[in-house]
């Protein structure tokens, strides 16, 4: 991969390094909020949602068909 992309291996490294860095603070900051979520009682069921999702798929349709 260094030789393909014409980078040094500590470059390579350095940045996947920030990446995964940069994955693993999102993973946390998600979770937080979630738990912060969960604390207030912003909590849906399975059948609570599973109620509302063809609501959240038909939107997401009508995006996509808007964007074409």
């Amino acid at each position: 991969l260094a030789e393909r992309s014409g980078r040094s291996l500590r470059a390579l490294a350095n940045e996947a390094l920030r990446d995964f860095v940069r994955y693993e603070n999102q993973v946390a900051a998600s979770i937080e909020r979630g738990v912060t979520d969960l604390d207030a009682g912003r909590t849906r069921t399975t059948d609570e949602v599973l109620a509302i999702a063809p609501a959240w798929l038909r939107l997401d349709e009508r995006d996509a068909a808007e964007d074409e």
